[in-house]
């Protein structure tokens, strides 16, 4: 007897106006099992929480953005890693399951309130005055 694999629910939620209202809505949305997509004007994310309590969250930039290679480094400063690049867009992946953590969903939500800084701000150039 096979078992049937898991169909994996994913699905786009509105974009709340600040990174704590994110995090509460997504806190809210997301299921074992399940993700919720957002998009933001300079990328789009997915989170995805698995059954086994692991986090993986991506997040897909344009090539065409002038910030790409800000929000890059950024994103790889938070523990990101360059999947691939495929048709115009990078793919860059974080997951929960990489990390060896006891708090995976503490480490999860710190890296998800970090890549929603970035997404939300654009990786706002930082100028020494």
């Amino acid at each position: 007897m096979t078992e049937q694999p898991v169909r994996v629910e994913s699905r786009p939620i509105q974009v709340p106006p600040n990174a704590s209202s994110i995090a509460a809505l997504i806190n809210s949305s997301i299921k074992p099992g399940s993700g919720v997509f957002l998009a933001f004007n300079e990328g789009m994310m997915n989170v995805f929480f698995d059954r086994l309590g692991d986090w993986t969250v991506s997040v897909t930039l344009s090539t065409r953005s002038s910030r790409i290679a800000i929000m890059g480094r950024l994103l790889e400063d938070l523990g990101y890693f360059r999947a691939t690049e495929v048709d115009g867009k990078i793919y860059y992946i974080w997951t929960s399951a990489l990390h060896g953590v006891v708090e995976k969903r503490r480490h999860a939500e710190e890296t998800l309130l970090g890549t929603l800084k970035v997404l939300e701000n654009g990786g706002s150039t930082q100028y020494i005055c």
